[in-house]
C-alpha cells in the first residue's frame, strides 16, 4: 500500500510540473495515472475492510455454533 502512495505522489509531481512547462497534455496523462492510483487504492482498501467485516460476521457465528453445541452437549 504504501508503494501506491509513493506512486501517487510522484505522478502527482510530475503532473504539475509539466502543466507549470505549458506540456498540458502530459500533465493530463500524468493527472489521470494518478486519478487510476488513487481508484485502485481505494479498491483495495474497501476490499480489505469488505474481508474484514466478512469475517467478523463468520468467526461470530462459528463462536455462536460452538457456544449453542456445547449448550446442547451439557443438557444432554
Amino acid at each position: 500500500m504504501v508503494g501506491a502512495i509513493a506512486g501517487l505522489q510522484e505522478h502527482l509531481k510530475l503532473a504539475r510540473e509539466y502543466a507549470m512547462e505549458g506540456l498540458y497534455d502530459t500533465s493530463v496523462i500524468f493527472f489521470d495515472g494518478a486519478i487510476a492510483q488513487l481508484n485502485k487504492y481505494l479498491s483495495a482498501l474497501s476490499l480489505s475492510l469488505a474481508c474484514s467485516s466478512l469475517l467478523n460476521v463468520i468467526s461470530t457465528h462459528i463462536c455462536d455454533i460452538f457456544m449453542k453445541t456445547c449448550d446442547e452437549l451439557y443438557i444432554l
